[in-house]
């Protein structure tokens, strides 16, 4: 009698291959993110070029909790953290006093109550466009957007492209 060791069939879906179809899928994806960093990209250049510079304080800071979904050695684990983010008042060109929530959070608290910063807004729209001034980094969300964006299509396209592997009988 003879034995033989055969290998077990592995059916889990992370051991095939993106297919044309997925790969389509992830190309659409990707010019998504790139026409979102394009949008965004233009409001960010419109606030930087156009936008009035003047002083702010920071009126309040408002803490959240916010619940994410992060995987770690292939188990997905839900994580609640502490957000901040800061309520900041300011004087605009015209005398008119404006508060606004800003749109980026921190995980540490990085001002206090009281602080003094560099707001930008545009004068058509004060109140719906200021931001707290962070230089370079208000080019953050357009970049990162672009970047996915660029790395999405470049795997979907290679997986539209790449034959798929044909298995010896």
């Amino acid at each position: 009698m003879r034995w033989t060791i055969r290998k077990p069939h592995n059916h889990s879906v992370y051991s095939k291959p993106a297919g044309p179809i997925s790969g389509f899928f992830m190309v659409l994806l990707g010019l998504a993110l790139l026409a979102g960093a394009g949008w965004v990209g233009k409001n960010t250049y419109e606030l930087m070029a156009r936008g009035i510079r003047v002083e702010g304080k920071i009126s309040d800071v408002l803490e959240s909790l916010e619940t994410s979904t992060r995987n770690r050695n292939g188990y997905s684990e839900r994580v609640t953290e502490t957000r901040y983010r800061y309520m900041v008042s300011f004087r605009d060109k015209n005398g008119v006093d404006v508060t606004f929530k800003d749109i980026m959070s921190d995980s540490h608290p990085t001002r206090q109550k009281g602080d003094v910063v560099t707001v930008l807004y545009l004068e058509k729209d004060a109140k719906g466009s200021a931001v707290i001034d962070r230089g370079a980094m208000n080019w953050l969300l357009p970049g990162a957007l672009g970047v996915f964006g660029f790395f999405a299509i470049f795997g979907g396209g290679f997986a539209m492209v790449r034959k798929p592997a044909t298995v010896a009988a």
